[in-house]
């Protein structure tokens, strides 16, 4: 089962943007409550492993060797990546407040020393990231990374993270402690002190070569009105980019042995769940997660440290470490989970509180998948979204968003992909003491039409609630009436015959990997 759902964005050397305190932007954390569960084996499951064979499938492990254009790479179907990045800052570039003077540069760098590997965007082959199938590609001694968020596919070095070295990776190279691989690490002291920081009212991070290249990209959005509040942005646009800055006030450095910056300023008080701003609201060598302006999430920002399962990098403070609903262990506020009676109402279990935990307003307690209802601290304070609109249970029916899902506890969810295209209301974690403990039999949390199936023995949290059907005519278009357990179908996507999909539906590629309902 896939289900780390940490994330690299675009290297920052690309960006322009050093590697020091940016406020954690050079991680993407999204939760993972289930909802990218792969389909589970059996009739109408899709097993999109694929045999890449021997020689892609990097069984010599080879991958993150040092290589040149000239010399290649001694991994057959491997292909070299080297990249010369310019030296960052300088006259076109200034960084303020460089100690050495705004037209100081400090040396960014992308698979430094040639990185060879079998999969790159622009390759003729290309693993898929957080699939099996990807896994495979990349074989043993590799990840298959989304390096530059776009669904892209690099097969990366994996390595045994730690916190005092860079595990297996090259000098140079960090191992990435949420992801396992080996990437480019900080170069310098000063690269860990330098970011691009938002300041010219454009959405996103605009750096120097980017407003050169495209004016457009930087010009501010009121330029067409008789007095913009940048005249003079509008007048050059190409001059209008986010401006790199030293952080005077940083202690971080580079640690020559893990090639990770360490030691950024930090909060002595804080632990996980705290609210926070920046960075140094947080505990040392954890992160803020900023309240999302658009949508509202992680409202009031959200400190957190990730793997802090390894010796050396526990939490501080009481911080409640747990991977559950996260996909890697991560420094969290504590929460319980059950231990409470509950109403058999299912209208009540939408509203902000039901869970009777002690969570801030928009979070809830996401169970650790251990301790038993009402044991103390066996959650996590998580994003939730209470549905009060929702009042009953619409397992299975088709949605745009998570709002459209009856959301008790919290933890509705729409699964919208390509998968289920017309999205599919589900609630995670429907095996938590929450719906097993203090409810009654009789109220079942995925509604009378609806049945709670875990995708993982190993992790009791990975549960949803899936429709059940004895016909395809009751299941929303495209999805076939397939069997889920021994004894029970449900609507999924696969089918194994015409007879598993909807009326004026038949089974394409029936008995492959691939089997889908699709119109006649």
């Amino acid at each position: 089962m896939m289900k780390r759902m940490i994330g690299l964005t675009a290297m920052l050397a690309l960006a322009g943007i050093g590697c020091g305190d940016d406020d954690g932007d050079d991680t993407t954390l999204e939760l993972d409550m289930g909802t990218d569960a792969d389909t589970p084996e059996g009739d109408g499951g899709v097993d999109l492993g694929v045999d890449a064979g021997p020689d892609m499938g990097g069984s010599s492990c080879g991958i993150g060797t040092a290589c040149t254009e000239v010399r290649g790479c001694a991994t057959v179907g491997a292909e070299c990546l080297e990249f010369t990045i310019p030296p960052q800052g300088g006259p076109s570039d200034p960084i303020t407040d460089h100690p050495d003077g705004e037209d100081s540069t400090y040396q960014a760098t992308f698979f430094a020393g040639g990185y060879c590997t079998t999969s790159f965007p622009g390759l003729p082959t290309e693993c898929v990231p957080d699939t099996d199938e990807g896994e495979e590609f990349c074989g043993d001694c590799a990840t298959c990374v989304d390096l530059f968020g776009d669904g892209g596919g690099t097969c990366l070095a994996s390595c045994e993270p730690s916190v005092t070295d860079n595990g297996s990776c090259r000098d140079g190279y960090e191992c990435n402690l949420s992801g396992e691989f080996c990437l480019d690490g900080c170069t310098s002291d000063a690269s860990c002190r330098i970011s691009r920081v938002e300041g010219n009212g454009i959405p996103g991070l605009q750096t120097a070569a980017e407003c050169s290249e495209t004016p457009a990209a930087c010009t501010p959005a009121d330029c067409g009105d008789e007095t913009p509040a940048d005249p003079a942005a509008c007048a050059t646009p190409s001059g209008n980019f986010d401006r790199l800055v030293y952080d005077t006030t940083s202690e971080a450095v580079c640690d020559p042995d893990t090639f990770r910056c360490v030691g950024a300023p930090s909060n002595p008080t804080a632990a996980g769940g705290d609210t926070c701003t920046t960075d140094t609201d947080c505990e040392a060598e954890g992160f803020c997660i900023e309240e999302d302006p658009d949508d509202g999430s992680w409202p009031g920002g959200y400190c957190i440290k990730l793997r802090c399962d390894l010796p050396g990098n526990e939490c501080a403070n009481g911080g409640k470490c747990q991977e559950s609903g996260l996909g890697v262990f991560a420094c969290t506020e504590g929460c319980t989970v059950g231990g409470f009676d509950t109403t058999s109402d299912p209208s009540t279990w939408s509203a902000d509180g039901a869970a009777q935990d002690t969570c801030r307003d928009g979070y809830g307690c996401f169970w650790d998948g251990a301790g038993a209802g009402g044991v103390a601290n066996n959650g996590a304070c998580l994003p939730v979204e209470y549905n009060p609109e929702v009042t009953a249970p619409n397992t299975g029916d088709e949605c745009e968003a998570d709002s459209d899902c009856f959301s008790p506890f919290g933890v509705g969810r729409c699964l919208r992909n390509t998968s289920f295209p017309n999205g599919y209301c589900t609630v995670s974690n429907c095996g938590a003491p929450w719906f097993t403990e203090g409810t009654p039999a009789d109220a079942n949390v995925c509604g009378d039409s609806g049945f709670c199936v875990s995708f993982d023995e190993e992790d009791p949290t990975f549960a949803l609630c899936l429709e059940t059907c004895t016909t395809a005519d009751t299941c929303a278009a495209g999805l076939g009436c397939v069997d889920i357990t021994a004894t029970t179908k449900g609507c999924f996507p696969g089918c194994s015959a015409d007879a598993d999909c909807r009326t004026g539906e038949r089974c394409s590629m029936a008995g492959t990997a691939n089997a889908e309902c699709v119109p006649e």
